[in-house]
């Protein structure tokens, strides 16, 4: 996942919590674990997988996405 207009400088350690808060609920909402992640100065790489057979990671990536992937521009 890019950051919006691939902003740089949004990851320091409040942010780190705040993304965590949000992968946590994520992950809980919609059945999946989230086996790794890596965020990067303009974009994050997410492992996610299916804990049941309804588990929809497009679904959960909209969700993710909607609340407030940090930006420098937020």
């Amino acid at each position: 996942m890019t950051m919006r207009d691939r902003a740089r400088g949004w990851l320091d350690d409040r942010m780190h919590g705040r993304v965590r808060e949000l992968l946590l609920h994520t992950m809980s909402r919609h059945h999946l674990h989230c086996a790794a992640y890596c965020l990067m100065p303009d974009h994050a790489h997410f492992l996610w997988m299916g804990l049941w057979e309804g588990s929809d990671q497009r679904l959960a990536s909209r969700f993710f996405r909607a609340g407030r992937m940090p930006s420098r521009t937020r």
